[in-house]
This record gives structure tokens, sequence and C-alpha cells, in this order.
């Protein structure tokens, strides 16, 4: 009779370890896999930046821009959505409309490569956002109302495909010697919708990161601070850095200073 309880104990004792193992297992695998989302959604947005630099002379696209009759301001993310698998998306956004009209919130239900669900449960907030200031690469518009529209040719269109306005804008070109310089970074903690044309100053970043290097643009799951270069490569912050090491990686050179719209 020990002999058989002490069996007993033994098996239970194996099963435990087994389940612990099999749920130790299963955790690393799901840790993996979410540190893989998130690594998948920046490369996708680094290959778009890429191929619309490629496909506009080397310009990186405007911060934001206006519509000339409403005065209504559209984010940097709704230009790139033909460049990130959406144009037939973009053929639906308004932009005689606020960002957040009613018709606009719904296109924004559509659209998922601005986001992490590793961090968030909406696809609506982003978690990539610009970089903004002064010798940056991405500053604001110097004329960010004076764009042309154009409407797609509806000669050829498919039935997912309609006539829509085109914004016919570009943003700093970018120097032979500046295509390591940052422009995007990933919000861990975001608040902000994609379609908002809202992002950050390099000032705010670097502000954030002094008081609080694990604050909301940290990631766990890569020890950093996951940023996105001008070439569209992924890169990883230590926000332990020395700060003027860190905004070093942000601004262009002096040299080049004649080439990009000198704004805060």
């Amino acid at each position: 009779m020990r002999r058989c309880k002490i069996a007993i104990l033994f098996s239970v004792i194996a099963a435990a370890l087994m389940i612990s193992v099999v749920g130790y297992l299963l955790f690393l695998g799901i840790e993996e896999s979410r540190k893989s989302y998130c690594y998948n959604s920046a490369r996708s947005i680094g290959l778009s930046l890429a191929n619309y630099r490629d496909g506009n002379n080397g310009c990186m696209p405007p911060l934001y821009f206006k519509d000339k009759a409403t005065g209504e301001r559209h984010s940097w993310r709704v230009l790139m959505l033909p460049n990130v698998a959406y144009a037939h998306v973009y053929g639906q956004y308004n932009f005689h409309e606020s960002w957040n009209s009613a018709k606009n919130q719904e296109v924004a239900k559509l659209v998922a490569n601005y986001a992490c669900t590793t961090h968030l449960n909406s696809y609506e907030i982003t978690n990539y956002v610009a970089v903004v200031g002064k010798k940056t690469l991405w500053q604001k518009p110097k004329t960010p109302d004076d764009i042309e529209y154009h409407t797609v040719s509806s000669a050829n269109r498919t039935d997912v495909e309609r006539d829509f306005l085109w914004p016919n804008a570009r943003g700093a070109k970018v120097p032979r010697n500046c295509f390591s310089k940052i422009v995007i970074v990933e919000v861990v903690q975001s608040d902000i919708p994609w379609m908002e044309p809202r992002d950050i100053t390099l000032d705010e970043f670097l502000g954030e990161i002094t008081e609080n290097p694990k604050g909301r643009f940290y990631n766990k799951y890569i020890d950093g601070i996951r940023a996105i270069d001008a070439a569209g490569r992924i890169t990883v912050i230590d926000p332990y850095d020395d700060i003027t090491k860190i905004r070093s990686l942000f601004k262009i050179p002096d040299e080049d200073k004649g080439e990009i719209v000198d704004e805060k």
C-alpha cells in the first residue's frame, strides 16, 4: 500500500513538472511571437518608407499635409497607405473632411499596419510616430497647404477602386550621408490614432527618456527603444546612452543644413 502511495505521489509530481515545463515553453513561444509581430510591423513601415523615398526623388513624406478647401490637416501615415498595401483603403479616405470625421473613422478600422497588438488591442491606435525637430530629416512642412491634387483616372479601375484625390506633396530630401538618421520611433504606450496628424518632437522624446528611460517608449522584448532610420532599417536605441549621443542619431550634419527646411 505504501509503495502504491509513493508511486502515485511520484506520478503527481512528474505530471506537475511536465505541466510546468509545457507552460513555460508556451510562455516562451508567446513572448517570441509578440516580439516578432512588432518587428514585422516596424519592418513593413520601414520598407514602405524606403519605397516612398525611392519613388519621390529621394524625399521623405511631408509630416502632414493640408486640404486647401477646408484647412484640415492629414497625417503622413495617410499619405503612406498605398505604400503599405492599402491603396484601396486610401481611395476611401476623404481629404475634404477632418481625419476623425465619421466617414474617415470607418476607414481607420480597415488598416492594421500602424499598430502592434503586442502593445495594444486596437488597430486604430498607432505605435509608430515621426520624430520632428530642428535639423532632423522629418520637419514641419515649409508650406503645408501648398499641395496640388489630382484625381486618379477611372479608365481601368477595379471594382474596389474609385476616383480619389492624391496629394502631390513631398517632404525633405534625404542627403546621401543621412540614411542612417532615425526618423520614426516606436511608442509602446501610445494614445495616438494612426490617422491623427500628431507625432513627437525630438526635444519631447529626449526629455521623456531622460526622465524615465523605461517609460512609454521602452520595449521590454528588445530591452530598448525600437526605431526606423531614413533607409527603412530597424535599429534599437539604448535609453541609458548619453543623451548627446542619442540626439546625434536624429540630427543631420551641419554641412547639410542647407538642403533641409530649418524649422522647429
